[in-house]
């Protein structure tokens, strides 16, 4: 069996999915909505205009990013924890699970 736990918030809008190979971040559509605005929100911060500059800075694929801000794709830990250093912010925050 591939799955290995599942962690809830308390809310549970957003759960973390543990495999062998991948760690997945599955949120519910407000989560995912809050993560697309708080990533467009630091681009502007950072002074990232497009998709491609943001991709470039993170080693993040374009197309994982585009799919973020488009709302139909939950970031993989291993990308959530790559922005949220490069934002300087916490994962949490990125989530919407705390604010700044």
């Amino acid at each position: 069996m591939l799955l290995k736990h599942i962690i809830r918030d308390s809310t549970e809008s957003c759960q973390i999915i543990v495999t062998r190979s991948r760690h997945y971040i599955y949120m519910d559509i407000n989560l995912l909505k809050l993560f697309s605005e708080r990533v467009r929100y630091e681009m502007s911060q950072n002074n990232l205009g497009t998709i491609k500059d943001l991709s470039k800075a993170t080693g993040i694929p374009r197309t994982t990013i585009n799919s973020w801000l488009n709302q139909t794709r939950s970031p993989q830990i291993e990308s959530l924890v790559v922005l949220a250093k490069f934002f300087d912010v916490t994962t949490d925050y990125l989530l919407g699970l705390q604010e700044i």
